[in-house]
């Protein structure tokens, strides 16, 4: 049935008047006369502030909504729309008990769900769901970037390079896990750190030496109280689950990454950054040790397990990786030319690695709370170190 009472009239059948005008025979009541409709250029309906009586096809005015309404049917109602309408505000009047209800179909913008997993971070800038932390103190290199809601399990996977973190559970600079890589430490390069208040805490580490301009696909995975990191240098195969570490610090919080300051857009490659699931659970560990803590909390000096090491310079050894005798002669060369690792550091932002550690294992810490416990801490270790079997042994003893 057409919507418009004129066009149901018109198109009624038998057609007595194809010229489209309304004789008076069709007028029952006499009301309205031909010659009233003759030149009909526009009409004034009541102004109403409720739904009159419906009927089907009826045309009325709602002031108090400044739109248009009509009844299809003698039963439901619909309105029509002008202009620009913000969808927000007529979602709020509607979920109020307004007058004033959604049409069919309408979805407000605010209401709206988004992908929350298998999804790109830049589809989450582009909808306004991802922002930025801000540094934290005393690490003012850092950006901090992430979504804008929390979450409790979730996983981020993307391309990592040298000193950059996948962030899990953040609310700010000073408070969030990190999965991240860091050539400057002695076969402790892939590592689980956590910045609580400021204080930064170091949870799990690989025994492993990547080189300065390595590239990784790494993920940072959080569920319930165990956090994981994978990493590969594969961008076709699944990262591999390399350290973890078991924490209750942060319940929830946003996922992300953080990137250098003075490596801005040319370190990490934010647009294949995803946001998915939490990852699989934890092999059994090797060894459990008890260790006393070191470190003094300082991002530069995070509060770790104060493990035995053994630091031996790159120069004395063989079958090492190639990129650590390449560190070690672009150290030795500045030392030789007389410069301090304060002033190579200024330099190349970083110090290049000359030593390895032959005693380094991949452990992970059960509830490292330094300012709780300060005396030891449980350390799970799940792998030996790469240059030289029986570290964890010598640990253990």
């Amino acid at each position: 049935m057409p919507d418009l009472v004129l066009d149901y009239h018109r198109l009624k059948v038998p057609i007595d008047h194809p010229d489209a005008s309304v004789v008076a025979a069709k007028i029952a009541d006499g009301a309205v006369t031909t010659a009233k409709l003759a030149t009909l250029d526009y009409a004034t309906f009541s102004s109403l502030t409720a739904d009159p009586a419906l009927a089907a096809g009826r045309l009325f005015f709602r002031r108090d909504l400044g739109l248009l309404s009509y009844s299809p049917d003698g039963s439901t109602v619909r309105r029509i729309p002008y202009g620009t309408i913000n969808v927000d505000a007529h979602a709020s009047r509607h979920a109020a008990g307004g007058a004033d209800p959604i049409p069919s179909g309408g979805i407000a913008r605010s209401m709206l769900e988004y992908p929350t997993a298998d999804v790109y971070f830049p589809y989450l800038e582009a909808i306004s769901k991802c922002r930025w932390y801000g540094p934290g103190v005393g690490n003012q290199a850092f950006w901090h970037f992430g979504t804008v809601d929390s979450f409790a399990d979730k996983s981020v996977w993307l391309p990592l390079p040298n000193l950059f973190h996948a962030a899990m559970r953040m609310t700010d600079g000073n408070n969030t896990y990190t999965a991240n890589l860091d050539s400057v430490a002695a076969t402790a390069d892939f590592l689980l750190d956590k910045r609580s208040a400021g204080a930064a805490t170091r949870l799990a580490a690989e025994a492993v030496d990547i080189g300065s301009y390595d590239v990784y696909q790494v993920v940072g995975s959080v569920s319930g109280s165990t956090l994981k990191g994978y990493r590969d240098s594969s961008y076709t195969a699944s990262p591999t689950l390399r350290i973890s570490a078991t924490d209750t610090t942060f319940a929830s919080g946003a996922f992300g990454y953080t990137k250098r300051r003075d490596y801005y857009g040319t370190g990490i490659h934010e647009g294949y950054a995803l946001l998915k699931a939490a990852l699989s659970p934890l092999p059994p560990p090797s060894a459990i040790l008890e260790l006393p803590v070191g470190g003094s909390g300082r991002p530069e000096d995070p509060f770790r397990p104060a493990f035995g090491a053994d630091s031996v310079e790159v120069s004395r050894l063989t079958g090492l990786p190639d990129h650590l005798y390449r560190e070690a002669r672009k150290y030795g060369i500045l030392r030789a030319r007389g410069f301090t690792d304060e002033e190579i550091e200024l330099l190349l932002g970083y110090v290049p690695q000359h030593q390895v550690d032959l005693d380094a294992v991949t452990w992970g810490s059960f509830e490292f709370h330094p300012d709780k416990a300060p005396s030891g801490v449980v350390v799970f270790v799940y792998g030996d170190n790469p240059y030289r079997p029986g570290a964890i042994q010598r640990q253990g003893g």
